[in-house]
C-alpha cells in the first residue's frame, strides 16, 4: 500500500509555463509593441527578458511571467 509520502507532491507538477513558452510571450509581445511609441510596455519587457537571464527558476522567473503577462496589450 502506498503511503502518503509517497503521492507525487505539488512542487513536482508544473502547473507555471515553462522558460521557454515565457520567452515566446515575451517575443510576441514585444513583436506587437514594436510599432508603437509605447515606452512603458517595452521596458517591462525587456525587464522580464532581464530576470529571465538571471536564473531559470524561482522567483526571478515568477517576477518576469507576472511582468510579461500583467502588461496592457
Amino acid at each position: 500500500m502506498k503511503k502518503f509520502k509517497d503521492f507525487d507532491k505539488p512542487e513536482d507538477i508544473e502547473d507555471v509555463p515553462s522558460k521557454d513558452n515565457l520567452v515566446n510571450i515575451i517575443a510576441n509581445s514585444l513583436n506587437r509593441v514594436g510599432g508603437k511609441d509605447d515606452s512603458k510596455t517595452m521596458l517591462a519587457l525587456i525587464a522580464a527578458l532581464g530576470l529571465l537571464n538571471t536564473s531559470k527558476d524561482g522567483l526571478p522567473l515568477s517576477v518576469a511571467r507576472k511582468l510579461a503577462t500583467t502588461i496592457k496589450k
